[in-house]
């Protein structure tokens, strides 16, 4: 697809300012439970024409309430943080 002149401005300040932005890759960032960090979440029903934001239902937990976005890479680090503090713990 061509690059637009308005994107070939943006990206010649940007790179004159030095500054380095990283732009969100869909398949980077990941939806999780705030409290297992699992990804089965299943959205629940809003109220049609309240503006609230959006609900989930953890399937592992059971946790109800608003979910997180984590970068997967950040995602594999807690599962690994998660599994030694549950091992810690069952130890005692």
């Amino acid at each position: 697809m061509p690059r637009s002149k308005r994107d070939e401005k943006e990206d010649t300040q940007e790179e004159g300012l030095g500054w380095k932005i990283e732009r969100r890759q869909q398949n980077k960032w990941v939806m999780v439970c705030p409290q297992c960090f699992s990804m089965l979440l299943q959205p629940l029903p809003t109220a049609s024409g309240i503006l609230e934001a959006a609900r989930y239902r953890c399937r592992e937990c059971g946790y109800s309430g608003i979910a997180i976005e984590v970068n997967r890479e950040d995602l594999e680090d807690l599962h690994r943080r998660r599994r030694a503090q549950k091992v810690a713990t069952d130890s005692n």
